[in-house]
Parts: structure tokens; C-alpha cells; sequence
């Protein structure tokens, strides 16, 4: 994992597992734009390069990124109203 607190981005470089059987390389950025506490976005990317051309694009990771981001966002209104509120880097 690394993060980059100025930016607001976290990077996770896949290096085993199961994915790594299909694909050469597998990245995946997480960025999150602060507008203000109600209309903050969260965007994921995943860049990778396939094993060969025949391996299909991993689209059901799309369900994974869409679970974890409403998990934390479930836990927002917590965090919110907790004195444990993180500090900026």
C-alpha cells in the first residue's frame, strides 16, 4: 500500500493471489476528492496488463470496489460525530 496524503490517493500493487495467475501487472488507485463533507467522491482505478489477449477484463472486481466504498461510506456518519476524526498529513 502507498499512500499520498497530499494527493488524497492510496495505491495497492497486486504481487500474488489469484489475479496474478491472469495478469502481469495489477494496480489499484483509490482517489478521494474532498468538496466538503457532504459531496465527496471516491474513484477507482485499476490498470492492468493481461497474460495474453484471450484472458477477459476483470469487470467483476466492479462489484468488490462498489461494496468496499458503501461500507465506508456507511461508516462516514460515525466518524463524523466521533472525537477520533483522523488529522490531515
Amino acid at each position: 500500500m502507498d499512500p499520498d496524503y497530499v494527493n488524497k490517493t492510496i495505491k495497492f500493487t497486486l504481487l500474488e493471489g489469484d489475479l496474478m495467475d491472469e495478469f502481469k501487472t495489477f494496480v489499484v488507485t483509490i482517489l478521494v476528492d474532498t468538496h466538503g463533507i457532504l459531496h465527496n467522491t471516491v474513484t477507482w482505478n485499476a490498470a492492468f496488463e493481461k497474460m495474453n489477449e484471450d484472458i477477459q477484463n476483470p469487470l467483476t472486481l466492479m462489484d468488490f470496489f462498489e461494496g468496499m466504498t458503501n461500507d465506508v461510506a456507511a461508516q462516514i456518519p460515525a466518524l463524523l460525530s466521533s472525537s477520533a476524526i483522523a488529522v490531515d498529513h
